[in-house]
């Protein structure tokens, strides 16, 4: 009897997972496309590599300090609305890298990438949590979070072929875009699902069943005031505190700078060697993921 909404779920849970999946290849897309189309930018903008460097700091400092006041605004808004206006205001800022001048308003780009595309991680979470029962909620980080290694793959071969073929101003035009075709998808099949207490909306069982009994439904141990033991606080801090030298240091910023010298834009080489080690690493994460876990 209740095998319709039942599956109707399932099938909306995968398409929400895959559009988190995109949403974060197309995240790392964006902020790698600077890094690969630095040798071009070198001799069109002047650009030196203390201005490089300034840039990338601002983008990182905009992104860490972002973290925070994102989650505490998405938790306000909810995900639907939340992911729109991050998506949107990175896709935006991306595209406008395609008209920089010279090192200032490239870095006053570079600040509003970092301080909207930090949004991803806190909205792609919160999104898991609301769609996916416990047992489950693991794998789907693991396929979220591994967008950013692919990511990283797909970058420096589309970048570079994209500048090869129409020029470096388009191929910020174009990695941009995506965003903006990812927000049309999202906004079509993403609603947040009903609350947990209270009374549902008036429509909200018409498209995904009743919470209870489908696994949208709160973590008994996720209840405010209730602390984490000194393990899993140590494991929290450690692996955020490492996250924006991952993001941003070997994967955003030095990895594709180095192969794009390297190979002088031959994009059949260009980021084989760190996507083959990236591509390990995103294969470890999935099948690590379904562990069960205490």
């Amino acid at each position: 009897m209740n095998s319709q909404p039942t599956t109707r779920l399932e099938r909306l849970r995968w398409c929400i997972l895959g559009l988190l999946f995109f949403s974060t290849i197309i995240n790392y897309v964006d902020r790698q496309a600077l890094s690969v189309l630095l040798p071009i930018l070198r001799g069109e903008l002047g650009l030196s590599s203390a201005d490089y460097g300034t840039i990338t700091t601002v983008f990182m400092l905009a992104y860490t300090v972002a973290q925070i006041p994102s989650g505490m605004w998405l938790d306000k808004v909810g995900t639907r609305v939340g992911f729109t206006v991050f998506v949107g205001l990175w896709s935006v800022a991306a595209i406008l890298h395609a008209f920089t001048r010279g090192a200032l308003s490239l870095g006053v780009f570079r600040c509003l990438l970092g301080f909207s595309e930090a949004g991803n991680w806190p909205a792609g979470g919160k999104t898991v949590s609301l769609w996916f029962p416990k047992e489950r909620r693991a794998f789907a980080m693991a396929v979220f979070d591994s967008g950013s290694a692919v990511g990283a793959i797909v970058a420096p071969p589309i970048v570079a072929l994209l500048a090869l073929n129409f020029g470096w101003r388009a191929a910020f035009i174009v990695t941009g875009l995506l965003g903006l075709v990812w927000l049309a998808a999202w906004w079509w099949i993403y609603r947040d699902p009903p609350p947990i207490r209270g009374s549902p909306p008036r429509n909200a069982t018409n498209w995904c069943g009743k919470a209870a009994g489908h696994g949208l439904q709160r973590h008994p141990s996720a209840v405010p005031g209730k602390k984490l033991s000194a393990c899993a606080h140590f494991g929290v801090s450690s692996s955020h505190a490492s996250s924006p030298l991952q993001s941003g240091g070997f994967m955003s910023s030095g990895c594709p700078t180095t192969s794009a010298k390297a190979v002088a834009f031959r994009s059949r080489k260009l980021g084989f060697s760190p996507g083959f080690l990236i591509s390990r690493w995103t294969l470890g994460k999935c099948l690590a993921a379904p562990c069960p876990t205490a």
